[in-house]
């Protein structure tokens, strides 16, 4: 099971509906082609304000075929995230593409 940690604050204020919608986002975007089991965790020791732009980095010095991936699957997962209908659910879903490109950026 890979967890996708976003502040708890932030993500207890999304309805159920909501959560469903942001966590079939994450899974669909392409971070995580061999994890079927994701799932978006509240953790309290994450603030409300982090995460929460969206801020792709490439680093030329690194090999990044693979992370260049990864920041692809962030920026659909932001994009389709305007989808999402309430500002505290956009927040929280781009909460959760920044955390899960940093986790897939991390296996890379």
């Amino acid at each position: 099971m890979k967890e996708i940690k976003i502040s708890d604050g932030l993500w207890s204020e999304v309805d159920k509906s909501e959560q469903e919608k942001i966590l079939k986002i994450i899974k669909e975007s392409g971070f995580f082609e061999d994890e079927v089991n994701v799932k978006i965790v509240g953790d309290t020791n994450i603030s409300a304000e982090d995460k929460v732009t969206l801020n792709i980095e490439v680093d030329r010095n690194e090999w990044f075929g693979c992370k260049i991936a990864c920041d692809t699957a962030a920026a659909a997962a932001a994009a389709a995230c305007t989808a999402i209908s309430s500002g505290v659910g956009v927040a929280a879903c781009i909460a959760a593409a920044n955390a899960a490109r940093e986790e897939c950026r991390d296996r890379c």
